[in-house]
């Protein structure tokens, strides 16, 4: 009797395994699928609030003045770019040029995500406004790597 109450346990508990892997539980348990195994990334938007098409130019490096992140935005009046591709990297320097004119450069704007309670590498929005020119701000939004 003894060995049979070995073997029942035996099932049910191999029962009870197959049903959590066939149910997917154990990719939940897997480090590499939960959030804080991903590698956080930067961003940056894009967002013209003139009257008139224009056409921005962004481009990201890092202290070694290697790209990080270039990409060429052509965006109607009142019209923006959220979905940008993410970057990864340590950025210190963003060049901006707007239609044909010199590129300006600025400084990465120094980020306090994880001060507001924020997941975040950090990212910029460039606004280009009628009333300020080009404005820079920095982002918290959540960003992984691709």
């Amino acid at each position: 009797m003894q060995a049979s109450m070995t073997r029942r346990k035996l099932l049910i508990t191999s029962g009870i395994a197959s049903t959590i892997t066939s149910a997917g539980c154990t990719g939940v348990l897997s480090s590499n699928s939960t959030p804080s195994s991903r590698e956080l990334a930067h961003e940056a938007e894009v967002y013209n609030r003139e009257d008139m098409a224009h056409t921005i130019s962004v481009t990201v490096k890092n202290e070694r003045e290697n790209v990080l992140y270039q990409q060429e935005f052509n965006l109607e009046d009142e019209e923006s770019e959220e979905d940008t591709e993410s970057f990864t990297g340590d950025p210190t320097i963003i060049s901006i040029a707007v239609d044909n004119d010199s590129p300006t450069e600025h400084s990465w704007p120094k980020m306090s995500c994880e001060e507001q309670g924020k997941r975040s590498a950090g990212g910029i929005g460039v606004y280009l406004t009628p009333e300020n020119g080009l404005v820079i701000e920095s982002t918290c939004n959540t960003v992984y790597a691709k």
